[in-house]
């Protein structure tokens, strides 16, 4: 597979757990956000923390996949 493909894979990933622990959170504490942009549950705070994250993580994990081949 594309190791870009195989990044972009992971990150999707990343971000769509992040989304489902955020949606957890915000329904077990009963507090929804004031301007839900996303299925009322999301605002573009959560978004684009979320985006941050798999971007983050999946770059850490690319050099992480690239150090333990050498």
């Amino acid at each position: 597979m594309n190791p870009k493909l195989r990044l972009f894979l992971y990150g999707i990933g990343v971000f769509i757990v992040y989304l489902i622990l955020t949606a957890a959170v915000i329904l077990i504490s009963g507090r929804n956000p004031e301007n839900p942009i996303l299925f009322g549950i999301y605002t573009k705070e959560h978004l684009l923390i979320g985006l941050a994250v798999a971007v983050v993580l999946s770059l850490s994990h690319d050099r992480k996949m690239k150090m333990m081949k050498k």
